[in-house]
């Protein structure tokens, strides 16, 4: 009984001391709640972007490395990279002839055109030139139809695989393998819809349009900035991969011994990196911010 006494006559003492610091008792309440919003908001922001940003990066593959002009993330000057040899078919044959560490090459080139059927039209539709390996490097697949074959990539078919979206838009509900679309001013014939794949980092996946490669660079010229996507055999040996490629592409660029690479490999891991990089930031920045205003609050209930 005499424990439930004090109990309260501490509290009648507590709201006594509020009652008469009325400002203060007010602005101490809202340091605490502030820094604690704070740091459960950002907590919250951070766990949804992590959802978002591996859901999206899981496209890319683990196991798949990108040889580029450029790197993703890098000290080298701009205007020295842009001055870097192309990246063609020639390393392309290459790397199938003789790296033995990987599965599947693949070049990836792109441009954006309107394609037609009909009436209907859809402009800025991403069009990705590239070989029948590609439905293994990208993690694509038709949802019905075909994928592209070694026979439509070799003799240069005027055929394509069309993204989920663009299928809708244009043919609704009808059945559009074997009818023919316009990209730009050119008929394609075509032979698959790919399944639905969502977005990688802001860029619609679905309204991708597929078609050989030597079709796209007959279309647009060869002078595109080119991909080389590269599917690894044993994802535990990627970095052994990496220096097979390395070998492969010096020789074939004849790049110098005592030279720099003059080309990049990226992959999954760099962005991994660089988006942990910033998320840490940010859980410093939480912390600290709900530091202060738990440090602020604390002192004015001090007093």
């Amino acid at each position: 009984m005499k424990i439930l006494i004090e109990i309260w006559e501490s509290i009648k003492i507590a709201l006594q001391a509020l009652n008469a610091n009325k400002l203060r008792s007010f602005l101490t309440t809202l340091g605490i709640i502030i820094g604690i919003t704070t740091v459960i908001g950002i907590l919250s922001i951070i766990r949804g972007l992590n959802d978002a940003f591996y859901t999206s990066i899981s496209a890319l593959g683990s196991d798949t490395l990108y040889i580029q002009k450029f790197a993703w993330f890098s000290r080298t000057d701009w205007l020295e990279a842009r001055n870097r040899k192309d990246i063609t078919m020639k390393e392309v044959d290459a790397i199938r002839d003789h790296a033995v560490s990987v599965s599947s090459v693949a070049p990836v080139v792109g441009a954006s055109r309107s394609v037609k059927f009909g009436s209907e039209q859809i402009k800025n539709v991403r069009i990705t030139g590239s070989n029948e390996e590609y439905m293994i490097t990208a993690n694509v697949f038709p949802e019905y139809g075909r994928p592209l074959s070694q026979q439509d990539v070799e003799h240069r078919r005027a055929v394509c695989l069309i993204g989920w979206e663009v299928a809708d838009k244009l043919f609704q509900k009808t059945n559009p393998i074997g009818r023919r679309i316009k990209i730009g001013a050119y008929k394609f014939r075509v032979i698959g819809v790919l399944e639905k794949r969502g977005s990688l980092f802001g860029h619609n996946l679905d309204t991708e349009i597929i078609i050989p490669v030597g079709v796209f660079q007959k279309m647009y010229g060869s002078r595109r900035w080119m991909t080389i996507e590269v599917k690894v055999k044993d994802p535990a040996l990627i970095e052994e991969s990496k220096d097979e490629l390395i070998g492969i592409l010096r020789r074939v660029r004849k790049v110098p011994p005592i030279a720099e690479n003059d080309f990049a490999i990226n992959q999954q891991d760099m962005i991994a990196d660089m988006y942990k990089r910033l998320t840490t930031a940010l859980y410093v920045v939480a912390f600290g911010v709900g530091s202060i205003a738990l440090i602020v609050g604390g002192i004015g209930i001090m007093n």
